[in-house]
């Protein structure tokens, strides 16, 4: 997948978390965060491929959806490093093939909003690019993406076209920014022979917490007794995070004055993972991303990682890989991100009308980004029969409606993966047994602070 914001290194989507202990972790992944968060905005004239400008409306409106009548050539860079990559590069080159007055240049770029914002300031930016739903209001605010109402009145779209979550987290103080390209939930995947030979059915995975806490016992008796997720961070986060919604968990109170995620909900996600160490259902100490060789390997029976690793562990297993959504444990809710496509600032009439051209083309042919472990972020892509033929994502896909979002503001994600922030007292939780009460009421406390702060910066 791509590049996230909170780190890279991994398959698809992520920078590297590979540190050696769990502050270690929060460390590098702050980082990461704040190159994009603790930037004000950029100061830099438009013209040419891009540059600052402060998210300024752009000067005329499109009138048409047509490919423009003279040659145009966009520039559109994306973060996908990861085995997704190839998909995108597919995807373009049937786009170029269609020979229209549009040709795309697409790069890859590797630290992706750290260089963005270099082009930013040096007037330079590419002309579409694609764009975390959770880095909307930031990029927004340096100046980076540009408005897109227009598009958006021209396609007629709507939350309906998509899901409502990931249509509303699009917009920011009452502009549209982006236009999803695919929503990639946490998934949960098992291994249908272990199933078999701990006595499970393997069309029937778990999807309760009686049911889940079951098969890891009867996964633990065969003999797989691997890690469900990672102990450190990345996996850990995200599955809490499930778990966290699947409660009624909010992030922050409807003002974003307060971090609300040391709720009964937050705590509740927290002692659950915690009650399956205790239990000796997962192992107390597992490295970063030990869970995904310890499936491929045969000795975890069930784990939990983002769609973006489908295609590796389809290779691994073969017939024996069973994909799904995440089991309801609390109820419905799962983590989830996504990837739009944003028009960059600096672009001319002419290269605007191009890249709405290019973006409404790619939304709706993304077919073949399903591929690569993405769900298809438009619903007639997911209800078109082409769709409905690719392994595992049709299934994935069922839980697109449950997948929810981090609040749309700037820096938004650091309540989950910055320092001090949920992550981190979860990990203490898993490694060390602490009171999960105490440390998300002291984590939640430090962000309620952090927020106001970005609050009254950003002004919104």
């Amino acid at each position: 997948m791509a590049e996230h914001l909170w780190g890279r290194g991994r398959g698809p989507e992520r920078r590297s978390r590979r540190a050696g202990s769990p502050a270690a972790l929060v460390v590098v992944v702050l980082l990461a965060l704040l190159l994009a968060a603790c930037r004000g905005g950029t100061d830099t004239d438009g013209g040419g491929g891009g540059g600052g400008g402060g998210g300024e409306s752009p000067p005329t409106q499109v009138e048409t959806l047509d490919p423009p009548e003279s040659e145009v050539t966009l520039e559109f860079w994306t973060p996908f490093t990861g085995p997704d990559g190839p998909f995108m590069e597919r995807l373009v080159d049937e786009f170029n093939a269609e020979g229209t007055t549009v040709t795309v240049n697409l790069t890859t770029q590797a630290e992706y909003y750290q260089k963005l914002s270099t082009a930013a300031q040096a007037g330079n930016l590419p002309h579409v690019g694609v764009v975390h739903l959770d880095q909307i209001p930031q990029q927004s605010e340096d100046g980076i993406i540009t408005p897109i109402g227009d598009l958006v009145d021209l396609l007629e779209l709507e939350g309906g076209d998509f899901t409502e979550a990931v249509w509303n987290n699009t917009e920011w103080k009452g502009e549209r920014y982006g236009v999803p390209l695919d929503i990639h939930p946490l998934t949960f995947y098992w291994n249908r022979e272990a199933f078999e030979e701990a006595g499970l059915d393997p069309d029937a995975p778990p999807n309760s917490e009686e049911e889940f806490v079951a098969a890891a016992q009867a996964l633990n008796d065969a003999g797989y007794t691997g890690p469900i997720w990672s102990n450190h961070g990345f996996s850990a986060g995200l599955l809490w995070a499930s778990l966290f919604y699947q409660g009624g968990g909010e992030w922050t109170n409807d003002d974003y004055t307060e971090a609300t995620y040391n709720s009964e909900a937050g705590v509740q996600a927290a002692q659950f993972m915690r009650d399956l160490v205790d239990q000796g259902l997962h192992p107390s100490g597992v490295e970063v991303d030990a869970e995904l060789p310890a499936f491929l390997e045969g000795s975890s029976g069930m784990i939990v990682a983002g769609p973006w690793q489908l295609s590796r562990l389809a290779e691994g297993l073969g017939d024996n890989l069973g994909a799904g959504p995440v089991p309801q444990i609390f109820g419905e809710g799962v983590w989830a991100g996504s990837h739009n496509l944003a028009v960059m600032e600096g672009v001319s009439d002419e290269e605007r009308q191009a890249a709405y051209y290019f973006i409404d083309w790619i939304t709706r042919n993304a077919t073949e980004w399903a591929r690569a472990g993405q769900v298809p972020a438009r619903a007639e892509v997911r209800e078109d029969s082409a769709f409905a033929e690719i392994p595992h994502i049709p299934t994935i896909a069922e839980q697109v409606d449950a997948a929810q979002f981090y609040p749309a503001f700037p820096g938004a994600p650091e309540l989950h993966f910055g320092a001090g922030g949920a992550t981190e007292a979860v990990v203490s939780v898993l490694a060390e047994g602490g009171d999960p009460q105490q440390l998300l009421d002291e984590s939640a406390q430090r962000f309620t602070q952090i927020i106001q702060e970005t609050k009254e910066r950003y002004d919104y």
